[in-house]
């Protein structure tokens, strides 16, 4: 009995170890051999029709199903489920938003407008200054005149033709001298004194042309000048031409000279270099009375050596003649100044007229603006250099 239940107790463990060494074994043989399932790919359905939805995914129907064998259904074939993929082609057409919106998706070449913003062009709004009628600086115009001149650089300058003002426009029929003359109705009575200024660019001559005296501006010749000359006559300024310093004596002395008109197109006299002066030379002035000679231009050289000379010459062609005092660099006082304007004062008052030279430095300006109202400067008559070039003449 003792052994019956022995027997019957070893069975049911040996059973029970069994089933779980089955059953461990089907596992670990389920993980390492997995059931292996059939995937057959869709057939191409084509695009959807217009109007549909999309196609997400799709299953096998009844009516696919695989026929049962031996009278037992066959275990169904699985079908993954498989995404639609839009039809490219050749239109770049994509689907967007929802069902029924396919328009056209833009071309990813397409370039979005700039927003950098677009400047407004400039507009000068500067009031116009005193001319620029020294040592060849850029051409401005003069306060008063009708238009202003526009300021270009030197290379475009030389090659943009330049139009004359209105009045000047035309071919002048007679002696320069007295075709861009300006008007004047002075005292005739009185000595004539005529003041020539060669601006040097240092200060402004806003008070000189505001003190209502007509003097006259020397424009360097040696550079095209012809815009700065034209504004300064139009304002109502008499034009010097001023031949450089250093201009030869002897080389190309007709060839310089006909340079210098056309430099200074409006002037009413040629003024003599300083140094060296062509006009104290006999040679030199000849060819110069020469040149100058068709064109009526009066002629100016400075008071030293030589200008009795060259005053005969003159005469004898015919030519205006004038020798003009020179206020010089070294005055650099205020009272020196005003006793150089005296003595030329005292000059015209003595020779009927005479002519003064100065440049445009911010001392000299203040002496002038001084003696404009001394008793000596109403003792004379302030004129335009022409006034006193043809006075001389007659």
């Amino acid at each position: 009995m003792s052994t019956s239940s022995t027997r019957g107790g070893g069975f049911l463990v040996g059973a029970l170890y069994g089933l779980i060494v089955s059953t461990a074994l089907f596992l670990v043989l389920s993980f390492l051999f997995p059931i292996q399932i059939t995937t057959t790919p869709m057939a191409d359905a084509g695009p959807a029709p217009d109007g549909a939805a999309p196609v997400v995914m799709e299953t096998a129907s009844a009516a696919t199903q695989a026929p049962s064998v031996g009278g037992q259904p066959a275990a169904p074939e699985m079908t993954a489920p498989e995404m639609m993929q839009p039809d490219a082609g050749a239109g770049n057409t994509i689907t967007v938003g929802g069902a029924g919106d396919s328009s056209p998706a833009p071309a990813a070449s397409t370039q979005i407008a700039s927003t950098e913003a677009v400047s407004e062009p400039e507009i000068a709004t500067s009031p116009a200054s005193v001319p620029d009628i020294g040592n060849g600086a850029p051409e401005t115009a003069v306060p008063g005149a009708e238009s202003a001149a526009p300021t270009a650089p030197a290379d475009v300058a030389a090659s943009a033709p330049v139009a004359a003002p209105s009045e000047l426009a035309d071919t002048p029929s007679g002696p320069a001298i007295e075709v861009f003359a300006t008007a004047f109705t002075g005292d005739m009575s009185k000595p004539l004194l005529a003041i020539v200024l060669e601006d040097t660019l240092e200060g402004s001559l806003q008070p000189i042309l505001d003190s209502g005296v007509p003097v006259s501006f020397a424009v360097p010749a040696g550079v095209e000048s012809r815009i700065t000359a034209q504004s300064i006559r139009k304002a109502g300024f008499e034009v010097v031409a001023l031949i450089p310093d250093g201009t030869s004596r002897t080389d190309g002395v007709a060839e310089n000279v006909a340079r210098f008109m056309r430099n200074v197109p409006v002037a009413v006299a040629l003024m003599d270099s300083d140094a060296p002066s062509l006009m104290l030379n006999r040679e030199s002035m000849q060819t110069i009375i020469e040149a100058t000679g068709q064109t009526g231009l009066g002629l100016i050289t400075f008071s030293k050596n030589g200008e009795l000379v060259a005053r005969a010459q003159a005469e004898q062609a015919g030519v205006p003649f004038g020798s003009a005092l020179q206020i010089t660099d070294d005055f650099q006082d205020e009272e020196l100044i005003i006793q150089a304007l005296n003595q030329a004062a005292f000059v015209a008052g003595t020779n009927d007229r005479a002519i003064i030279f100065a440049k445009t430095r911010p001392t000299t300006i203040n002496a002038m603006l001084r003696w404009f109202n001394s008793a000596r400067a109403g003792q004379v008559e302030l004129v335009p250099v022409s006034v006193v070039l043809q006075r001389l003449a007659n």
